[in-house]
């Protein structure tokens, strides 16, 4: 083999035999396959999601499993204030968003008590079956579009802010 080599380099050969054994080092041998650009997987799109959002009076948190919570004011009920409380479950979109659809709607007192008996929900409040979309609008800020009956919240602001967006004080995030 040496000899071989000697041979080649005294005949000026060694770069065909330098190419030969890299081309076939790059060949295709047996049931290899060319690899493929990794692709973000929708967990790791939800996880952008996941975290505390905030507009005025309202608070969405968006837990890792998919679930969440929106809160908010309801002003004074009965001599009391109250807030109305939304459970949701979150599925990804194929283009990056995720949508909501509330399950069930609770109304407690700020101390923590349930809401009175007499206590009305406002007809505009979210119910059971709702669905809405979330998707990012930058880094700090989530665009909400409605569905349905509630489709008319979306001449309103559709903004929730992460803190960074609400400490800056964005107009986004509501007074």
């Amino acid at each position: 083999m040496l000899n071989f080599v000697c041979a080649l380099v005294k005949k000026g050969g060694l770069l065909p035999l330098f190419a030969l054994i890299l081309l076939s080092g790059c060949g295709t041998i047996g049931t290899s396959q060319p690899s493929q650009a990794a692709t973000p997987s929708t967990q790791t799109v939800f996880k952008s999601y996941v975290g505390k959002w905030e507009v005025h009076d309202s608070l969405l948190t968006i837990n890792v499993n998919h679930a969440g919570l929106e809160q908010w004011n309801v002003g004074p009920c009965s001599g009391s204030m109250c807030e109305g409380q939304a459970e949701i479950t979150f599925t990804e979109n194929a283009d990056g968003s995720i949508k909501g659809t509330i399950h069930s709607i609770s109304y407690i007192q700020w101390n923590g008590g349930p809401a009175p008996t007499r206590f009305q929900p406002d007809t505009a409040d979210p119910r059971a079956g709702d669905t809405f979309q979330l998707q990012h609008n930058g880094a700090h800020l989530l665009y909400t579009t409605w569905f349905g009956r509630l489709s008319y919240l979306n001449n309103n602001n559709r903004y929730w802010c992460a803190s960074y967006a609400l400490k800056a004080g964005w107009k986004q995030c509501g007074a």
